[in-house]
């Protein structure tokens, strides 16, 4: 792992924050821009995210961190939790294709990975991360095919 000193900073222009409900649209819409630009299509949807946001797993002030422009735009997207009672950690980073290679991923990445770390040591320590409520959270895997919501089907294994 990077020491401290070498780790990839915010770029200018940019800040970051905690995620709001009210950007959901605004991360779907950052998703589905980096997936079309990235496979030639997108299937995700606001749905999705909301659903993820409502396990009894996620932590907003945590697990997820939002990338602004400077004009409030969301233009990027990270989220990482653990999934289990056992090591099993799901990390998501997107960038708008209108930002990319500007800085944000090598920034985004990063940052997941301290977020990862951080999930890792709770588990060896057998303790269950938090809800953003306080309690603690040891139920439904977010990666399951029974966690998706019902409009939507499990992704292709295409990508």
């Amino acid at each position: 792992m990077r020491e401290t000193d070498d780790r990839p900073s915010l770029p200018p222009g940019y800040r970051t924050r905690p995620p709001r409900r009210s950007d959901v649209a605004a991360i779907a819409a950052v998703a589905g821009a980096n997936d079309t630009a990235v496979s030639g299509e997108s299937d995700v949807t606001e749905a999705e995210i909301a659903f993820h946001w409502d396990t009894p797993r996620y932590n907003p002030e945590h697990d997820t961190l939002v990338v602004e422009a400077d004009d409030g735009t969301v233009v990027g997207y990270r989220c990482v939790s653990s999934c289990q009672d056992h090591l099993q950690i799901d990390a998501y980073l997107v960038v708008h294709p209108e930002h990319w290679r500007r800085g944000l991923e090598p920034f985004l990445l990063t940052d997941a990975e301290a977020r990862a770390v951080e999930l890792a040591a709770a588990a060896q320590a057998g303790a269950a991360p938090r809800s953003a409520s306080g309690a603690s959270a040891r139920t439904r895997s977010c990666s399951s095919s029974s966690a998706r919501p019902a409009s939507r089907p499990p992704a292709s294994s295409s990508r």
